[in-house]
């Protein structure tokens, strides 16, 4: 296993290892550290959940766990930043239950629900029964839209599987932590959080198809997308907290499920198990979108119709759902990412279309955005004040597109912009003038960092 070098002084991974220096609790034991980024949402966001392709960028912030063996059948879990330690005992955890995991932690300490629930994982997996430790340490901003749940599982599921000699695909790491965040957490996202945390390169744009691959594991990786040069993305923080397990999200996926079940009983090709971005947009706007209610009783929905299919989500028969628009969003986001990743390959092929083929990715970038907000009921007022200045600014001012990121209703807006001196300041200026206006601290993520896989694991053995 590599040796891997550290970022800084104040990165996660220093502090932890600051921290383990100190640790009597461990003293003598082996400690395996890893280390997995937080996520900026280029292209694709929710639409991960129906099957769409998504584009994502690896952040320089991260999450760092650090992970050892115990001998009296507990999990304890701490956490920079939370000063108690949650200690769950393993025999008081159904192995095929993970509401049991849920159900141990208290609600206040619901951050523990991820690490422990990692740990809950692989005791399925591997016959050690005494326990283990898990340090964390992160520097992901929560409720930021960037991916801070899925930069923990990551990382403690990796430390784990390393520490236990558990040999695990990419894809099958990821999806591990997805089902984690789905049945222990309770927030049903799609996967491409994990999976860009796992196996993304530092300064590269990772490529998902989210649909199955020929094994079963719920994406399939298509390598990076080039990002032409004297071009990046940038992420500024609205300081809107944004949470994938609260009521709009459930319910615009719920809604776009009750879609696809309401496509497959028409026997559209591609509607079938939900995946709507298999649908072909041309026939859908053409001869099936106006076949779908414009919205729809959860009861009348289950009675016509019985349930979605979707694992993670259920429709509630008090509630109306919008059903079309949702779809919409759906069937449409894969079109816009897949000429989106066609257009940043064009550019970065031929550098005398780079401009306009830019500029087309950007207006991409805003019909994402628009339909956020008017079709997937995602938006939020912030996040358009942002996006607005980044129009005013224009490509004449080196900023091409921006849209909300991951699962909306505030959180992080990505740029597209050129990569110069002049630009940065620009994007600086806007940070600090919607500061000035909206009253909120906000955060820059201007810097790129490895995948946990590129990043490797970090053994050693604490000092008495």
């Amino acid at each position: 296993m590599k040796e891997t070098k550290h970022c800084s002084p104040r990165s996660p991974v220093d502090r932890l290892l600051n921290q383990l220096d100190n640790d009597r609790e461990l003293a003598g034991r082996e400690v395996t550290v890893a280390r997995a980024p937080g996520r900026l949402d280029v292209m694709g966001g929710i639409a991960d959940y129906t099957g769409s392709r998504v584009c994502q960028w690896p952040l320089h912030e991260a999450a760092a766990a650090a992970v050892a063996r115990r001998d009296d059948g507990a999990i304890v879990a701490t956490s920079a930043g939370y000063e108690e330690a949650v200690c769950i005992s393993v025999s008081s955890l159904d192995e095929t239950d993970p509401a049991t995991v849920r159900d141990a932690v208290e609600e206040r300490q619901r951050w523990a629900r991820y690490p422990i629930g990692c740990a809950w994982w692989l005791l399925r997996q591997c016959g050690h029964r005494g326990g283990w430790t898990l340090r964390l340490v992160s520097d992901v901003p929560a409720g930021a839209g960037v991916s801070s749940s899925a930069a923990i599982e990551v990382a403690t599921m990796h430390a784990l599987c390393g520490l236990e000699g558990v040999e695990i695909e990419p894809m099958a790491l990821a999806a591990a932590c997805q089902y984690v965040e789905n049945h222990v957490v309770g927030a049903p996202c799609g996967v491409m959080d994990q999976a860009t945390s796992v196996a993304a390169c530092e300064g590269r744009l990772l490529e998902l198809l989210c649909q199955p691959d020929e094994q079963g594991l719920p994406a399939q990786m298509f390598g990076h997308v080039p990002v032409p040069s004297g071009y990046r993305f940038v992420g500024i923080d609205s300081g809107v907290t944004h949470e994938v397990s609260g009521d709009p999200y459930t319910d615009t996926r719920t809604a776009a499920f009750m879609g696809a079940r309401i496509l497959s009983a028409l026997q559209v090709p591609g509607a079938e198990a939900g995946w709507l971005a298999r649908v072909d947009a041309a026939a859908f706007e053409g001869q099936f979108r106006a076949r779908l209610p414009v919205a729809m009783a959860g009861g009348e929905f289950i009675e016509a119709y019985g349930d979605t299919g979707d694992t993670v989500t259920r429709v509630d028969p008090a509630k109306h759902y919008s059903v079309r628009v949702a779809t919409d969003h759906h069937v449409r986001e894969m079109s816009r990412v897949t000429r989106f990743r066609d257009l940043l390959c064009e550019a970065a092929a031929d550098a005398s279309i780079a401009h306009e083929s830019l500029c087309e990715a950007g207006r991409l970038m805003l019909q994402s955005h628009e339909s956020y907000g008017c079709c997937a009921h995602l938006g939020h007022p912030m996040t358009d004040a942002l996006v607005e200045r980044v129009i005013d600014a224009g490509p004449e001012g080196g900023l091409f597109g921006a849209r909300i990121t991951g699962g909306g209703c505030g959180g992080t807006v990505a740029i597209l912009m050129r990569d110069d001196a002049d630009t940065f300041d620009r994007v600086r200026r806007i940070q600090r003038d919607y500061e000035r206006e909206s009253g909120r601290r906000t955060q820059l993520f201007d810097r790129s960092g490895p995948g946990a896989l590129a990043w490797g694991l970090h053994r050693m053995e604490v000092q008495s």
